[in-house]
């Protein structure tokens, strides 16, 4: 016996019933976004209003920090478990015209390949509803009559999204690859170079060893990334922004602290007021800020909480850092060096503009991976196959 989770939804012009099991996946989006599961029309309701995530045999419901918020007897929730009988209301104040979600849970038999949509939509080519309510059989996007997108998970089905990596992200991957490999082939020689500091500088090795620790990190995460990506690996992606972002923040606190000792704070200030500095150490402000940001969105995708509108907040840090860092490299002005006459540019391992776009290139295309990811209309466009399925 499995159970099946049925959706009514009570607005005005508006009452239908939905079948959770019928979308293949542990995570059902419901807002007015036409890019989420279950499209509503409510002024009231967020674009990305709410989610229905399953648990081991459970569906539960999650607010999405929506403007109006959802409640439960007119109480209102952050998170409910879905049972038979539940009235969820998508607003924290019930009104004559606010949406109303009646939720009927039972058990029913049925063969492996998942319940079919009630409007024909994402059915099984073989068992279960046959299209729910509809009078025709549901299509079927996988190659096997097990369910929906090929899946062999309980319903048809994948566990982690659409069970294979898109095309942005397999180029977002060849992009972080190459990045990665640029930059290890750098490292060896980089290492010469803090080798010979570490060997006249009788004072402040400390923040060597912290630039060199910060560069292997930032180096490594950029070749952990797009090996997840290729083998569709959610939580090694994270690990891989993650390692990045570490690496980044040790960089930037270090050169601060480099700063501070060698020339006073203010001096500092005094030096700040070099455009060309100003805008360099701005420039890996924001790349940290960046990375910061997009690693919080790779561990929104791989806890399964969902990216939405999110992904393209990273761009925003990613496109100031691109203006300060292409306005510095091409000022004729040249760089502060401190008294290690060690160059803040040396310690960049972004270090031309070509690697920059191509910097750039990464992660633009891994904004659009993770929006891509778990937009079903999207995914099914640009899939290409790699990954588990």
């Amino acid at each position: 016996m499995a159970k099946q989770t049925i959706v009514s939804i009570r607005d005005k012009g508006d009452n239908r019933s939905i079948i959770l099991e019928s979308f293949g996946k542990n995570i059902v989006i419901i807002g007015k976004s036409p890019n989420a599961d279950i499209v509503v029309k409510n002024i009231k309701v967020s674009n990305y209003h709410g989610r229905f995530y399953k648990e081991g045999d459970n569906w539960f419901y999650q607010d999405m920090e929506s403007t109006s918020g959802s409640s439960v007897n007119g109480n209102r929730i952050q998170q409910t478990m879905v049972f038979d009988g539940l009235r969820l209301t998508l607003d924290a104040n019930q009104f004559p015209d606010s949406l109303y979600l009646d939720i009927s849970v039972s058990e029913v038999a049925g063969a492996p390949g998942g319940y079919g949509d009630p409007y024909g939509g994402y059915g099984a080519a073989a068992g279960g509803y046959n299209g729910g309510y509809g009078s025709t059989p549901a299509p079927s996007y996988g190659t096997s009559p097990a369910g929906s997108y090929g899946g062999v998970a309980p319903y048809g089905g994948s566990t982690t999204s659409y069970g294979s990596l898109n095309l942005f992200g397999l180029l977002a991957a060849l992009c972080w690859a190459a990045l990665g490999t640029w930059n290890f082939i750098s490292l060896i020689e980089d290492f010469k170079t803090y080798g010979t500091y570490l060997d006249v500088m009788s004072d402040g090795k400390i923040y060597i060893i912290l630039i060199m620790i910060s560069t292997i990190l930032v180096v490594g995460g950029m070749l952990i990334l797009p090996i997840g990506l290729v083998i569709y690996n959610k939580k090694v992606m994270f690990i891989g922004s993650s390692v990045v972002a570490a690496g980044y923040t040790i960089m930037i606190g270090t050169i601060i602290m480099l700063l501070l000792a060698k020339i006073g704070l203010s001096l500092l200030f005094m030096v700040l007021g070099t455009i060309v500095t100003l805008l360099f150490l701005l420039s890996m402000i924001l790349l940290c800020a960046s990375m910061i940001s997009m690693a919080k969105q790779f561990g929104k995708s791989y806890r399964g909480e969902g990216v939405y509108q999110g992904y393209y907040r990273p761009l925003i840090f990613l496109g100031g850092a691109i203006v300060s860092i292409l306005i510095s490299y091409w000022s004729i002005l040249g760089m502060y060096r401190g008294a290690s006459s060690i160059s803040m540019s040396d310690l960049l391992p972004i270090k031309n503009p070509l690697q920059t776009i191509l910097w750039a290139g990464a992660f633009v295309l891994s904004c659009v991976y993770l929006h891509v990811d778990e937009t079903p209309a999207l995914m099914e466009k640009y899939k290409t196959g790699i990954g588990p399925r």
